[in-house]
């Protein structure tokens, strides 16, 4: 992420910045999903100080990251080395929208004013799926996404243009060639 879009969050979310190889570890295998140094806001972290701060018994669910590359262009990512449970991944996906709509700056303005909107207009959402874990995720992966057509995660393609701009599945490849290959500094 920019510099410039780092200074200008709210502390909550700028206290968090990490790498997306950080966010992307899975802490049972000790395994990085990504080599990437690119910054982003480690939202498992946000979810957490969100706890904190609004005296929750426990952490809502939440995407793994943020990532940020200008005030249209939001990016939620989801890491999973190893099962993909649709239900998870929905839940994670509403609590990190409630999230974002709750983050207000140290002068009690919001973030963002209508979650829902600027959702709808500006957040993308991406799992990063490991093709080994999840062989049959990986075949017909383009295709099925491009019919929206019923597979393992179907229910979560459908959140695009309800709650999300968009809605890709990655592999561990895919990942680094279609999107972080699109980042710059």
């Amino acid at each position: 992420m920019r510099q410039d879009i780092i200074d200008s969050l709210p502390d909550i979310l700028k206290n968090n910045i990490d790498t997306l190889e950080n966010t992307s570890l899975d802490t049972c295998n000790n395994y990085y999903m990504t080599n990437s140094q690119f910054t982003a806001i480690n939202f498992d972290e946000v979810a957490k100080c969100y706890k904190d701060n609004e005296n929750l018994d426990d952490p809502p669910a939440s995407n793994d990251a943020l990532y940020i590359m200008d005030n249209s262009h939001f990016y939620f990512l989801e890491f999973k080395n190893g099962k993909i449970e649709e239900d998870n991944i929905k839940t994670k996906i509403y609590d990190s929208l409630f999230i974002l709509s709750d983050i207000k700056y140290n002068d009690g303005s919001k973030y963002i004013d209508s979650i829902v909107e600027f959702s709808k207009s500006n957040i993308e959402y991406i799992l990063v799926y490991s093709i080994k874990k999840n062989p049959k995720l990986g075949i017909n992966n383009h295709v099925y996404q491009k019919a929206n057509k019923k597979t393992k995660c179907g229910g979560v393609l459908k959140l695009k243009d309800f709650i999300l701009k968009d809605v890709n599945f990655y592999n561990e490849n895919d990942f680094k060639t279609q999107f972080i290959s699109t980042l710059k500094n």
